[in-house]
């Protein structure tokens, strides 16, 4: 984090967002008219409603995945702060401004230059095309405000759902479980080999070059387990969403985040030891097909951060 959230009583945190909210005042996301151009009197968009359909589908796609790690980042910033005696729910406005600390808001940035860049188009002609497209196409309003909500769930902790995307037919929640359970296994055998591969005597640092070898193994074990005949037309960004769509179901939230609990031990376990595996029971079965222990049942049903 850019600002400590170790403080007596708050003051320092409160110092860091008002400086902040000036950086997040400006993102056009969060405007009311970010889409829409600012002035009546400009001129009417050269863009086609299929082109800006198009436009805005690769934009969302592309922030999706910036949203789901701001997500992430989002819970913990927002259990930072209540454990510092912050009211519950925390004001989204004071999430956010400790978030524009982060790199995030360069990423969209980056994101949505290489689009316009690719596109021959300026962010200005896309307002204008919004602006005239928005009350006439279904499509167009959608995806306007899909992206705005996106960023409101993210900023909220919570997985964002990727505009006009849907679940694929026959994917069910123990499926979604059990590909993630997949994946976490994959992770963990290529994380496993790197770590053997490496000359070190006891527990390794994480360096930046070993902590991007980690990174590539992580990607490469999801584009295999995607890969498989059984996992056909599931694409990463789909199974995004239908994680995102299935993490609104108590149970399901629940029996994910036990899964990563497991994972993010096992992995953890393997980088203190220099690659040994580390074989857990805590919920074997627990995804997939079974119901949830009794001594977990009570958390269901009841506010909690999702993994």
């Amino acid at each position: 984090m850019g600002t400590s959230l170790s403080t007596h009583k708050g003051p320092q945190l409160l110092s860091a967002v008002a400086a902040a909210s000036a950086v997040g005042a400006v993102w056009w996301i969060t405007s009311r008219r970010s889409w829409e151009a600012e002035h009546t009197e400009l001129e009417e968009s050269t863009l086609t409603q299929e082109e800006t359909e198009s436009t805005l589908e690769e934009i969302s796609e592309a922030f999706h995945a910036i949203f789901v790690e701001l997500a992430q980042v989002s819970r913990n910033v927002i259990q930072a702060l209540q454990d510092q005696g912050f009211p519950k729910p925390v004001p989204r406005e004071q999430v956010e401004a400790m978030l524009m600390q982060q790199i995030f808001h360069g990423r969209l940035a980056d994101a949505e230059k290489k689009i316009f860049a690719r596109r021959r188009l300026s962010r200005e002609a896309l307002q204008r095309a919004c602006s005239t497209y928005k009350d006439k196409s279904v499509s167009v309003g959608l995806l306007v405000d899909g992206v705005k909500a996106m960023y409101r769930h993210a900023v909220d902790g919570e997985l964002p759902l990727l505009p006009g995307a849907q679940v694929p037919d026959g994917m069910t929640d123990e499926k979604i479980l059990h590909i993630l359970e997949q994946i976490h296994k994959a992770k963990q055998a290529k994380i496993q080999e790197a770590l053997q591969e490496r000359d070190f005597g006891g527990p390794p640092s994480i360096s930046m070059p070993f902590a991007q070898k980690l990174q590539e193994c992580n990607k490469k074990a999801e584009e295999e387990v995607l890969a498989r005949q059984e996992n056909a037309g599931l694409t990463e960004q789909t199974l995004l969403h239908a994680v995102a769509v299935f993490s609104r179901q108590p149970q399901f939230k629940l029996k994910k985040q036990l899964l990563d609990e497991m994972h993010t031990e096992a992995v953890l376990h393997m980088i203190n030891t220099g690659g040994t595996s580390k074989t857990t029971t805590k919920a074997a079965g627990y995804w997939c097909g079974s119901s949830i222990p009794s001594e977990a049942a009570a958390s269901v049903g009841q506010p909690q951060q999702d993994r």
